[in-house]
């Protein structure tokens, strides 16, 4: 009503509008690049833009010259309100001024200068719509190279703090276990077996004769020797579902828990043979020719007694004990405190008398055996 001259034209434009806004959305919509689609629509607000400005270019009123400044609505939405990249963002602006100096003329003096003022407000507007599109895309930028900042900071923490962990837990010379993840590992498998009510069992181990072999064949040759050993017990802690560690110097420990506990007894004598397999040279042994090593086991009921892990490794070091008592490169296992010691079948009538007598009064090497980590 406002613009008489061209309302006809306006009737017919919005009802093919409504015909190319479906096309338009449903061509965004198809698979495409980002940077394809981002011009796609700034082609498709140009062409609103220019046909916009056509349209009110019909007119001669005076009053379309309020309308044609709205059109510096259509850039400016296009720009920001669609977050259109700075790169494209001037396509719409752009195409509706040139739109306007080529078919807004006026037809007399006033016409002509509201012809001059809307093209300059128009400008006016689409070079602070485009500015405004710079500003967002550049907090954008900043915000998301912040994040990704934060981000990679964040990972580079974690992976620091995973190594660091994993080298506070790992014995730097033998790459198993240390003695601070052995007792996180007692205690945790300790809790599990008492609340899954099945049998849990230690095996302390020790190289026979280390010191001799060492102060002989050097240092160099001692940690070699440590690392043959404690891949061997590592291989075979593997088969048994057990959890290896290095106690410290020339000693180890395995964990068993479920039905391997059952057979630990069997599982630790496989661990002798199994060293004495490697055929590492041992000049100095008071067992035989080659590397050796002595293992004490126990094995306990969590959910059958009011003992904690405590009196478990206290048992395995004495039953370690009573191994190297009984001759070395053997296992013995001492089931509890009221038991005795199991050696193995081949220990002669003597040996097993000795074995089985109660717990001597003389001081058990388990009191070397502090649960609490080194510091």
């Amino acid at each position: 009503a406002l613009i008489p001259d061209i309302q006809q034209i306006f009737a017919q434009v919005r009802q093919g509008s409504m015909l190319a806004l479906v096309v338009a959305i449903l061509s965004l919509l198809a698979p495409m690049s980002t940077r394809t689609r981002e011009w796609l629509f700034a082609f498709y607000a140009s062409a609103l833009g220019v046909g916009t400005i056509y349209v009110f270019s019909l007119s001669q009123a005076n009053t379309v010259f309020s309308f044609v400044v709205a059109a510096a609505l259509i850039p400016a939405f296009s720009a920001i309100g669609a977050r259109q990249p700075p790169a494209v963002a001037w396509l719409p602006a752009v195409a509706t001024v040139a739109a306007m100096v080529a078919w807004m003329q006026g037809r007399n003096p006033v016409q002509q200068v509201l012809v001059q003022d809307s093209i300059t407000l128009v400008i006016e507007s689409s070079i602070l719509t485009w500015f405004g599109c710079y500003t967002l895309a550049l907090r954008q930028r900043q915000t998301f190279l912040l994040r990704r900042k934060d981000e990679l900071q964040a990972s580079t923490l974690r992976r620091m703090s995973t190594e660091l962990q994993r080298l506070a837990l790992t014995d730097a010379l033998t790459g198993i276990n240390n003695r601070r993840q052995f007792v996180l590992d007692l205690d945790a498998t300790w809790a599990q077996a008492r609340e899954t009510r099945t049998p849990l069992a230690l095996m302390i181990i020790d190289i026979d004769c280390f010191k001799p072999y060492n102060d002989q064949l050097g240092h160099a040759q001692g940690d070699l020797c440590l690392r043959h050993v404690a891949q061997a017990l590592a291989r075979q802690a593997r088969e048994m579902n057990g959890l290896p560690a290095r106690l410290g110097g020339e000693e180890f420990a395995i964990i068993l828990h479920g039905e391997s506990a059952r057979q630990a007894l069997s599982c630790a004598r496989q661990l002798c043979t199994s060293i004495e397999a490697l055929g590492l040279p041992h000049p100095q042994s008071t067992v035989g020719p080659v590397l050796t090593i002595s293992v004490g086991v126990t094995v306990m009921e969590p959910h059958r007694t009011r003992l904690d892990h405590t009196e478990l490794l206290a048992l395995a070091d004495e039953a370690l004990y009573e191994a190297k008592t009984l001759g070395r490169n053997r296992a013995v296992q001492l089931s509890s405190p009221t038991q005795g010691v199991h050696p193995p079948p081949e220990a002669s009538a003597d040996t097993q008398a000795k074995a089985e007598a109660p717990a001597r009064a003389k001081p058990s090497k388990a009191s070397g055996h502090s649960l609490n980590p080194p510091r």
